[in-house]
């Protein structure tokens, strides 16, 4: 986990969709895969470009699902970044643009295939597109448009034989990404992602668990939006409906719990919390929240270690701290002030409003997707 102001920084928006391929799968030899009967091409139910889904759910009964996470990061300048994880700051000279510049940016998740218990190999063509944005990062290669990323032959596969994972593979990737358009990078990130459950994939030479990708957006209005009224008072607003819980953090990771706004219903935010949760305890909500939506454990423990400090200022119990190490960080925080993330407004975006800020088309359609994004409005002191 990077350090969280670094994250924060305005900046050129972000648009990551996290599609990494990790190690610990097996694949066919390159002999093998070149001979295997080639799919025929079916309909795609799964937001083909230019052709929002609305949430709709695949009618295939293919016998592989896949599941995607991420956080749309909206920072108080109103630039948003859809995101995997914290990312790393570069050393590149590059500057964020004015505020008044920024367009909403948006940083994209992880994609992951589960393919059923027995069932064969298959070939997919996996296609993210980014409407009138810009590709910045990408893993691994593929056929990589202005506004598009696609992967035409990806092989998901049952895990066998352990392949090298994208962590051994940091050295070369560091000589051959140094810096990057905005000076930001989160493919180093990718190796804290990987879940054991999920298929083996494999683009090119390349094999591992899943696929990334991020690039800059136009903005693009959210479910909740925050803003002051005419007395100055901070409220939220619904253009959605959703589900759920909807947190509100203090400065330092503390917080309460709301239910989901009424369509166009100004909700006032308190400015201060007569009684309030621990970090710990809003973690384990968000963390419910994901899995209910439709994660795995072993994706649900993931996200958590990407964003558990960050949102909460607390380590997520999927760290592996013992313990005894958490009990000393609690009683590190008693013996003198927290220093936290900022306030911010926390809730999962409903599903049927994912396909508007991000298109991903799989062919042949999976039996089923779930698409999990968190959004995570920083609010500003004032």
């Amino acid at each position: 986990m990077r350090a969280y102001a670094a994250r924060m920084e305005p900046r050129l928006l972000f648009y990551t969709l996290t599609a990494a391929l990790l190690g610990g799968c097996g694949s066919k030899p390159a002999s093998e895969s070149n001979t295997a009967t080639p799919i025929p091409a079916q309909p795609n139910t799964i937001a083909p470009a230019g052709q929002p889904n609305n949430g709709a759910q695949p009618t295939s009964t293919a016998a592989f699902d896949v599941h995607e996470w991420g956080v749309i990061d909206v920072a108080p300048s109103g630039a948003v970044e859809l995101a995997a994880g914290p990312g790393t700051q570069q050393n590149t000279g590059a500057r964020p643009a004015p505020p008044n510049e920024e367009p909403r940016p948006m940083r994209k998740p992880v994609v992951y295939f589960h393919l059923d218990p027995g069932a064969a190999a298959l070939d997919v063509d996996v296609r993210a597109h980014i409407p009138r944005g810009s590709m910045l990062e990408v893993w691994p290669e593929g056929e990589l448009a202005a506004d598009a990323i696609r992967w035409p032959h990806v092989r998901v596969s049952p895990c066998g034989v352990p392949m090298p994972s994208i962590a051994a593979q940091l050295p070369r990737l560091r000589a051959d990404r140094s810096a990057t358009r905005d000076g930001y990078s989160e493919v180093f990130e990718l190796p804290e992602y990987e879940t054991s459950d999920a298929a083996c994939l494999t683009s090119g030479t390349t094999t591992g668990r899943l696929l990334f990708y991020r690039g800059a957006v136009p903005s693009t209005p959210l479910p909740i939006e925050v803003s002051r009224s005419a007395q100055g008072a901070r409220v939220m607003r619904a253009s959605a409906r959703g589900e759920g819980t909807v947190i509100f953090t203090a400065a330092g990771g503390r917080g309460i719990t709301l239910p989901w706004p009424a369509v166009g219903a100004d909700v006032g935010l308190p400015e201060a919390f007569s009684e309030s949760f621990e970090g710990e305890q809003l973690a384990r909500t968000l963390e419910r929240e994901i899995t209910e939506r439709g994660l795995t454990g072993p994706e649900a423990a993931a996200f958590m270690r990407a964003w558990s400090r960050a949102f909460f200022g607390v380590d997520s119990p999927a760290s592996g701290a013992t313990r005894d190490q958490q009990e000393a960080g609690r009683e590190s925080t008693r013996r003198g002030p927290r220093v936290g993330p900022p306030a911010a407004l926390i809730y999962v975006m409903p599903e049927a409003t994912v396909a508007g800020v991000a298109e991903l088309t799989i062919t042949p359609p999976p039996r089923s997707v779930r698409r999990v994004m968190v959004v995570r409005i920083e609010l500003s002191a004032r």
